[in-house]
């Protein structure tokens, strides 16, 4: 596994290497003449298309809040775990909580018990593009006790409308007594599930998050303010990510003497839109907000005055969904 990976990694850095060399190049055609120029500067191209076909970049949606939070079994005397109340004031941190009061432990008759049953957080209202893969996601969970060194996690776990995702990633550090958020997953942690653009933009999909007294004195409460999760994910450099039904429909752009012009295509107007600019490692060289959008075609223009000859990936995002464009620029 660990040649494979060295081989993977070592593609990698040549492909760099010759596309760093295609953007140099792409500098010196500009002084070769025409015939010349157009023929050779075609051969940068192909070759630029197939180095680059493969590169993904890096992309995140959120934090967002929960849109749904329930209490699981609410109202069942006879399931076991303690029910939690205002379930609905987690939608927002806002110092108004949702709560359980846990017994001590051992006890446990119905729903009097030193566990929980599950906060259901659901419908963050994500829009992952269909072709993006999942690299991660972070869940922040803002909590705390009502007694020292008492409350920890029992169950936090991904799930859909039927039944739990990946890995329970519930920590036995205990809550604080004051309101802190605490992380779970991260960047590249998939919590132990291959997920894809349809679970996390499925409305039903979410958390499960349970409490569990480890006091053995008394009644303890546990209170969550507020419960939101982002996304990481990656698309690649040459395609559209853009979900049916945005207002987004196309973006194409031209070279000009003083600098960019960038065409939008819009289904409907929109308040804003930010175009960005992307070497071929991923650094955002140039961006730039427009406002007050109109439906159809959108004229704007870019001061390139920043890049030098070379292949870049130009980017439009609007309502949280994203379009690239493959970018050559001459001298």
């Amino acid at each position: 596994m660990q040649v494979c990976l060295n081989c993977k990694l070592s593609y990698c850095y040549i492909r760099i290497i010759v596309l760093t060399f295609i953007q140099a190049s792409i500098q010196v055609v500009s002084y070769l003449p025409p015939m010349k120029r157009k023929l050779t500067l075609r051969t940068l191209l192909i070759c630029s298309f197939f180095l680059t076909a493969g590169i993904s970049f890096a992309q995140t949606q959120g934090p967002n809040n929960t849109g749904n939070a329930t209490a699981q079994f609410s109202g069942c005397l006879s399931c076991p775990g303690t029910d939690w109340l205002d379930t609905t004031n987690v939608m927002l941190s806002d110092n108004t909580d949702a709560s359980t009061t846990l017994s001590p432990m051992p006890l446990c008759f119905q729903s009097q018990c030193y566990y929980s049953r599950g906060l259901l957080a659901s419908d963050f209202g994500f829009t992952i593009p269909g072709n993006a893969t999942i690299e991660g996601v972070m869940l922040d969970v803002e909590r705390r006790a009502g007694m020292p060194t008492s409350i920890v996690d029992s169950t936090v776990q991904l799930m859909d409308s039927t039944a739990y995702i990946g890995n329970n990633l519930a920590s036995s550090v205990t809550w604080p007594i004051n309101d802190a958020y605490v992380s779970y997953g991260g960047p590249t942690d998939t919590w132990g599930a291959s997920l894809t653009p349809s679970d996390v933009n499925f409305s039903q999909f979410g958390i499960i998050f349970k409490a569990m007294n480890q006091s053995t004195s008394g009644a303890i409460q546990a209170y969550v303010d507020h419960v939101r999760m982002t996304v990481y994910y990656s698309t690649p450099s040459g395609m559209a990510t853009q979900t049916s039904g945005t207002g987004l429909q196309s973006l194409s752009w031209q070279q000009l003497e003083d600098g960019l012009e960038v065409s939008l295509n819009l289904s409907s107007s929109e308040k804003f839109c930010t175009i960005e600019v992307y070497n071929l490692l991923g650094d955002k060289i140039l961006s730039k907000y427009f406002t007050s959008l109109h439906t159809g075609k959108n004229t704007l223009s870019l001061n390139n005055g920043k890049l030098s000859g070379g292949i870049y990936i130009l980017r439009a995002t609007l309502n949280g969904m994203t379009m690239n464009r493959r970018l050559v620029l001459g001298r």
